[in-house]
């Protein structure tokens, strides 16, 4: 009985050496990568900070919002969604944020998955070490677990990005005032026509997904440690084509304070561009004067100029 419960103690010890290794190889290997540009200006002293995926991209007119607060900059962060939540945590945490500052959360719903949190265990990740690290510090029961979940495919994957030196995972980067890298994200001819793919059907349902409720506290609480004026957003969606999850959207809406609803965020098909979540530009336009008449409450100076 001794020897094999020796032995069950010596394979375990095996396997989190093995394991160890493993995560050690796989953090080692993360690429470098610059996560200090924005979409957007910086030339005012108050700053609007929208913070979202490839919606915050597509679904925002940041000129029209420039021009229609006098007294802010709006800048957006926006990374994959497949980056994960927490890398947008720590972009955030690039500028620097005093307490009169706004900060709107635009996430997609799948970011409030816990899967999507600091999700190392997915392929063709694109995060840096000091992501990981900084989510240890702040994060670090959710951070551990991402780490256990670590697979041998994750190894072979990042050997593929280690020698990625890219200030994102789309390669944008340009100058900026106040030491900012603005981002001129590229919009063709069909974007600017409103362009939509009739042909394109699609249905989504959100109840895929293992929803990070545990973690809502947490989110919650490190946000708020940020000092400025924290406000959530429900991602645009399609109208009559989307599946939400009541549950996720319950708990969110009772953890974070939204200004505005599910039914303001569903919008119709000819206003989408090339995928489910990206608005074209008319879509744009109206996502950008809704948030306006949305935030306006929320500025005590009421400092907007007509649209």
């Amino acid at each position: 009985m001794k020897k094999f419960i020796k032995k069950i103690i010596l394979f375990g010890f095996f396997v989190i050496i093995i394991k160890s290794l493993l995560i050690s190889a796989v953090l080692f290997n993360l690429p470098l990568i610059n996560y200090d540009y924005f979409l957007g200006e910086s030339d005012k002293k108050n700053k609007i900070i929208i913070v979202g995926s490839s919606n915050v991209r597509h679904n925002f007119d940041f000129e029209l919002l420039n021009k229609n607060f006098e007294n802010y900059s709006v800048l957006g962060i926006s990374l994959n969604a497949s980056d994960g939540l927490y890398a947008l945590f720590y972009k955030l945490d690039i500028l620097e944020i005093n307490e009169d500052d706004i900060i709107i959360f635009a996430l997609p719903y799948s970011l409030y998955n816990e899967s999507r949190f600091l999700p190392l265990y997915r392929s063709n990740k694109f995060l840096s070490f000091n992501v990981v690290k900084n989510a240890f510090f702040d994060f670090p029961q959710q951070t551990i677990k991402s780490l256990s979940l670590i697979k041998f495919n994750n190894f072979f994957s990042s050997l593929k990005t280690i020698n990625l030196s890219i200030p994102n995972s789309r390669l944008y980067k340009s100058e900026s005032s106040n030491n900012l890298n603005r981002v001129p994200f590229y919009k063709d001819k069909l974007y600017y026509n409103c362009y939509n793919n009739e042909k394109f059907n699609f249905s989504i349902n959100d109840n895929i997904g293992n929803f990070n409720v545990k973690g809502l506290n947490q989110i919650d609480n490190y946000i708020r440690n940020l000092n400025p004026k924290i406000y959530f957003r429900h991602p645009i969606v399609t109208k009559n084509k989307t599946n939400l999850n009541i549950y996720k959207i319950s708990n969110i809406e009772e953890t974070f304070t939204f200004i505005n609803n599910t039914s303001s965020a569903e919008f119709e098909k000819s206003l989408f561009y090339d995928k489910w979540y990206h608005l074209n530009f008319c879509g744009s336009q109206k996502n950008s004067l809704n948030l306006i008449k949305e935030i306006n409450p929320f500025i005590e100076n009421k400092n907007l100029t007509k649209p």
